[in-house]
């Protein structure tokens, strides 16, 4: 492979790998936010917000903006469509597309006061149609129904890592109130 399309395969997987970083970073903060209280929760959750737009930017620019123009655009209607011959790329793409949309579902159910998971789901899905039908009008890439699939199931992920991290904090929460109401010096028999 010579040094130049070296470069020009790097090149498209930084900006794929940026998003799994800011991904990372975002549910970090979430965690964070969560085993606070008072006015430090409130600032971190406006830090969040402030961090979960600019995940949607830098989304919408490594999916569309910063892609090269392809004059093979076009649009994929056929789902599983390359799934069945078990190619690496194909499962790559899928995991990538689904793992982009996992802050989504997790941060749109954090700012959500009544998440429910058809809330995150349709959110996913016109999100991910936004960014696929501006591929195709941009003649950035194709507009491909498996993509609009994967993210969705990326956004429900999310959601779901959502309760279960609601769960698990008010668990954490509930088993220290109980504990700090039990008297030291008068201990169980």
């Amino acid at each position: 492979m010579g040094g130049k399309n070296y470069i020009d395969y790097i090149s498209k997987d930084i900006s794929e790998w940026l998003c799994v970083v800011l991904l990372l970073v975002l549910c970090v903060m979430a965690i964070v936010i969560f085993s606070r209280k008072g006015v430090i929760r409130i600032q971190l959750r406006r830090l969040l917000k402030v961090m979960f737009v600019e995940y949607l930017v830098l989304l919408f620019c490594s999916t569309v903006i910063l892609r090269d123009e392809s004059p093979h655009a076009g649009v994929k209607y056929m789902l599983f469509a390359g799934y069945l011959n078990g190619s690496m790329f194909v499962l790559k793409d899928a995991l990538m597309n689904m793992a982009i949309f996992i802050p989504i579902g997790f941060c749109s159910s954090v700012f959500l006061r009544y998440p429910k998971w058809l809330k995150i789901l349709l959110l996913s899905i016109s999100l991910s149609c936004t960014i696929e039908l501006s591929q195709f009008l941009l003649s950035r890439g194709w507009c491909d129904t498996n993509d609009v699939m994967n993210n969705s199931i990326g956004g429900l992920i999310g959601y779901w890592v959502y309760l279960w991290w609601k769960k698990t904090l008010q668990t954490s929460l509930h088993r220290e109130a109980k504990n700090a109401t039990k008297d030291p010096l008068n201990p169980p028999a």
